[in-house]
Formats: C-alpha cells, sequence, structure tokens
C-alpha cells in the first residue's frame, strides 16, 4: 500500500482540501505522479493543530487538474471525525487525546473468546490497531457490548503475543464485516503494545 503525506499549512488549509461527496469523506493530494484510479493509499496527515500525525486509509477517485481525490476508508470515520474537530477548533487538544487517537492499520493474527464459562477461541485477523482499542475481521462478529479475552499475535509463540480484555462497540456487517474493540483501561500500559505502536509510528504499520 503506497503512503502519501498530506502536510497542510493549517487547519484551514486541511478544511479546504476536504470534501465530502460521498459518505465518507474525501481528501484533495497534490500530486503530479501517476497515481491509478481505485488504488488503496494510506495517508499520512499533518497541520499545525493537530499533535500528531495521522494515518487513515483510502482509495484513489480519480485525477482532478494538479492532483487526485482520495476516498476515505469507512473504517478510519472516528480518526476523520477527530481531524475535522480538530481542524474546527471544536475539541481541546491533551497529551491523552492525542494518543488515544494514534490507529494505525495492521495485519495481526488475533483470537478471542466471550468471558464467559464454555466459550470457545475464534481466530481473525486485526486490521487496524491503537493503544485503546482495535478492528477485527471476523465473518460472524460478537454482538455490541460482549466482554472479550483477546490474543494479539501468533499462538504458541508467548514472546510475540499480548493479552487483553475488552468490550465489542460496534459491528460492520457488509463487504468486509468485523467489530470494533475497546480495550479495558489498562490495557495501554502493556508493554508489547506499547511497543508495537511505538514502531508503527516510525514504519506506518503494526505487525508481528
Amino acid at each position: 500500500m503506497r503512503l502519501l503525506t498530506l502536510s497542510f499549512r493549517s487547519a484551514e488549509s486541511f478544511l479546504r482540501h476536504y470534501s465530502e461527496p460521498n459518505d465518507t469523506g474525501a481528501l484533495f493530494y497534490r500530486t503530479k505522479s501517476e497515481v491509478e484510479r481505485g488504488e488503496e493509499v494510506l495517508l499520512e496527515i499533518s497541520f499545525p493543530a493537530l499533535p500528531n500525525r495521522a494515518l487513515v486509509r483510502g482509495v484513489v477517485l480519480g485525477p482532478k487538474d494538479d492532483g487526485i481525490w482520495v476516498a476515505l476508508h469507512e473504517s478510519d470515520a472516528s480518526t476523520r471525525d477527530f481531524l475535522l474537530k480538530v481542524a474546527r477548533g471544536e475539541v481541546e487538544i491533551t497529551e491523552r487525546s492525542a494518543r488515544a487517537h494514534d490507529r494505525f492499520p495492521a495485519d495481526v493474527p488475533v483470537s478471542y473468546k466471550e468471558l464467559t464459562e464454555g466459550s470457545e477461541m475464534r481466530h481473525a485477523r486485526a486490521v487496524d490497531l491503537a493503544a485503546s482499542s482495535a478492528f477485527v475481521r471476523a465473518q460472524e462478529p460478537p454482538e455490541p457490548g460482549t466482554k472479550l479475552e483477546l490474543v494479539f499475535g501468533p499462538l504458541g509463540d508467548e514472546a510475540e503475543t499480548f493479552t487483553v480484555h475488552g468490550e465489542v462497540t460496534k459491528l460492520r456487517h457488509h463487504d468486509d464485516p468485523g467489530f470494533a474493540v475497546r480495550f479495558d483501561a489498562k490495557a495501554a500500559d502493556g508493554p508489547q503494545l506499547r511497543r508495537l505502536l511505538r514502531t508503527a509510528s516510525e514504519t506506518g504499520r503494526v505487525s508481528l
């Protein structure tokens, strides 16, 4: 997946480059390079009001004058909303809120089970990860409110896995089904998760 860096001189500039031709929104990226319509890309976004760079997935809609429009991925809607609120001055940025919105694309094996007696472990893949949450791709996602135990990483290799508890917050049923899960508060203090996110901040992607 190609990484495109969008650095805006101001929050106002970011808003001028943002449009809503669809439900997910889109950003204009100035470039003379050839980028194919339908290509999946990773946008690295920054502007002065934003404390940390943000990573959002998108799909190229097509060329326009001296650049391209990129439709933002619906699974990154929370990051998009956060960027818009910051740019519009609707939220006060603190160190905690900045960390909470550092989400990174991922391709990590995850096994999960409900926190009820006799529940079976299911196997899936996490496609994004943050200090407080993840999105897990699954054909039959558990219902919102379900409490889960999740093991990230390959089972049988304790050095490369970490376990957290969390709660399912929302589902996605259509083309790319899965569920969002919010971790218990102490999960962000786990050394394995901190290490993964630190590496992701340098490379733009979570990997195990």
